[in-house]
């Protein structure tokens, strides 16, 4: 295993959360089209001397969050996952949430996660709409419907 040392902590792990050094204190999921998941990670280191027991707390339910390994041992690494997972029925929008970092049953702070819900109209329709009608010159208008073309 490769463990980073001195200022190297400091240059890749800017934040401080307790004995936890974390790449970001922001997870940006993106864009998330109706109906589908998406995933992004903030790697943690743990600085201190002590073995820590990581759990996590969120009020969205659509974001889970889930450690590589929830034990992580002094100058060892984890990946935290947040997945954004939309219903074919949400609103499109933003989504924010804030997600509490316990270590060893401590608060170490938060992680703020985003995603963006899109319309879940896909380029695909598109394309095997052209393909069907590829003489003709039709606009394609996205809707709630699967496909609405004129």
């Amino acid at each position: 295993k490769v463990r980073p040392e001195g200022e190297t902590v400091g240059r890749i792990f800017p934040e401080k959360a307790g004995d936890l050094r974390l790449t970001s204190r922001t997870a940006v999921v993106g864009d998330v089209r109706q109906g589908h998941r998406r995933q992004t990670s903030v790697i943690a280191y743990n600085a201190g001397r002590d073995t820590l027991s990581l759990s996590f707390e969120l009020a969205d339910k659509r974001f889970v969050v889930v450690a590589d390994s929830a034990d992580v041992a002094p100058g060892d690494l984890t990946s935290i996952s947040v997945v954004f997972q939309t219903d074919s029925a949400d609103e499109t929008g933003r989504a924010d949430t804030q997600i509490a970092v316990k270590a060893n049953g401590r608060s170490m702070g938060v992680i703020t996660a985003t995603a963006q819900v899109v319309a879940a109209f896909l380029w695909s329709s598109i394309r095997r709409i052209v393909r069907v009608r590829s003489r003709s010159m039709w606009l394609c208008i996205p809707t709630r419907e699967p496909h609405s073309c004129r």
